[in-house]
């Protein structure tokens, strides 16, 4: 069974991408969640005004390695933020990531585990 905490956590996960995207000019976007055994596999894509300096900048916050004994502490950071750096923590929250950008559309394949 999934933990409110957990809740909390996935849920700080999307509203940090929603605000990404429309933030990028994305007008409308695709959202993809779902909970398998014991992780989260969420999927988003839109078009949005980005460099692709931008693009290597969200594929290398996302690549962060994860890290679940401080996962609380990250996901207290994004719950109280609300500014660029969001993106940046990220990847401290998600164990694997994808970034694929063309013709203008940038998604984004994650997973985080519930612990």
């Amino acid at each position: 069974m999934i933990s409110q905490r957990e809740k909390d956590q996935i849920s700080n996960v999307i509203r940090t991408l929603c605000r990404f995207y429309l933030q990028k000019g994305c007008e409308d976007f695709k959202l993809d969640l779902r909970y398998e055994d014991d992780y989260y596999s969420l999927n988003i894509a839109g078009k949005v005004l980005i460099s692709l300096e931008e693009v290597d900048q969200v594929r290398t916050n996302l690549a962060k390695p994860a890290s679940p004994e401080m996962s609380h502490y990250y996901d207290e950071l994004l719950a109280s933020g609300g500014d660029d750096e969001d993106m940046y923590l990220l990847g401290y929250l998600i164990e694997f990531s994808e970034v694929l950008y063309a013709d203008g559309v940038l998604s984004l394949r994650l997973r985080t585990c519930c612990h």
